[in-house]
């Protein structure tokens, strides 16, 4: 789950607290 993490963080670090929990999948 390390890469998914990473891939995810790279992807969602621009959005907002909020934003990312409802639209990255957390």
């Amino acid at each position: 789950y390390v890469r998914a993490w990473v891939a995810w963080r790279l992807h969602c670090q621009n959005q907002d607290l909020r934003s990312y929990v409802a639209g990255c999948g957390v």
